[in-house]
């Protein structure tokens, strides 16, 4: 980690210095280049969006988002990776107790 800090901070004076070399029309052409690829992004994400919900029937349901991987395990054969993952994860799994 120590040797990576500096490579990453030399990388950036390059890159910096090279910015800083270009003209003003060019560097001005680049951002303009950004800016339409992240318009086009936007649009396309937002119509992605509005094409699902038009082949949708009914109201829009909000749920909670739900792990894959522990959604997969509760069938009935249980990994026990995933039980140690369960543990690492939230500590020493409390026994609950009938009648609290």
């Amino acid at each position: 980690m120590k040797k990576l800090q500096p490579a990453i901070s030399r990388y950036l004076l390059k890159i910096e210095a090279r910015w800083q070399k270009l003209t003003t029309g060019k560097q001005r052409r680049i951002i303009v280049y950004v800016f339409c690829g992240y318009v086009v992004l936007t649009v396309a994400v937002v119509g992605n969006v509005c094409l699902d919900r038009s082949r949708t029937t009914g109201p829009l349901r909000i749920r909670h988002i739900e792990n894959p991987v522990l959604k997969a395990a509760t069938g009935s054969k249980t990994d026990s990776l995933l039980q140690i993952f369960k543990t690492r994860t939230y500590g020493k799994q409390k026994e609950h107790r009938q009648g609290d």
